[in-house]
């Protein structure tokens, strides 16, 4: 089996439920994640102390795993201008691509303002709630060079702005962002779609 590692902060992490339902065996997923810390070489993120270490443990995870496939994703927000750089991500990605591994890197996701969807969205009579993420942090995200595949998860949770907070009477989110089980499923079924893509040409 092709072996997927997901690298990240929780942002990351919320993408593996859905993925490891959406594979039906065909992939091995694997989970590399820490709260608060980018995937990122070299970062040093206030707060998380123990973010560089553990990130010059990628190493040793590619070679024990025979990782083929590494999808990089984060809550870029918090990060993206202040504490990572596009020099610090492409030198990541170089190293990845070293290894001879396809990248695929997952942009910044819907945030929002509150942390109670369902409290929203009984207040306000909607599904939908307008995202606070900048959306220029996508387009360098895109403009970064390198990698593979690019997975821009507001292409299915939004119209410009304005994003689904509800579908079919389901919350896609648990709080200010992270999906729910039921979000993951919906949007890693199309990450994974990426995932292969990526996969085939290695």
């Amino acid at each position: 089996k092709h072996t997927v590692l997901i690298w990240g902060d929780s942002f990351a992490a919320h993408y593996v439920p859905g993925l490891v339902s959406s594979t039906q065996q065909s992939y091995n997923i694997l989970q590399y994640t820490a709260g608060r810390c980018p995937p990122v070489l070299n970062a040093t993120i206030p707060g998380a102390p123990n973010c560089q270490d553990f990130n010059q443990h990628i190493a040793d995870i590619l070679q024990r795993f025979h990782i083929q496939t590494v999808v990089i994703a984060a809550r870029w927000e918090r990060y993206w201008g202040t504490h990572v750089n596009k020099a610090m991500l492409e030198h990541t990605i170089r190293y990845l691509k070293s290894n001879k591994i396809a990248v695929v890197l997952v942009g910044q996701g819907p945030s929002f303002p509150f942390n109670d969807p369902v409290q929203f969205s009984n207040k306000t009579r909607s599904g939908h709630a307008v995202s606070k993420s900048d959306p220029r942090i996508n387009s360098e995200l895109q403009g970064i060079a390198g990698y593979d595949s690019f997975f821009d998860p507001n292409a299915y949770l939004c119209h410009g702005v304005d994003c689904m907070l509800t579908n079919h009477g389901k919350f896609l989110y648990y709080d200010s962002g992270h999906y729910s089980t039921y979000g993951s499923n919906l949007v890693s079924g199309n990450l994974l779609q990426v995932i292969s893509s990526g996969a085939v040409r290695h």
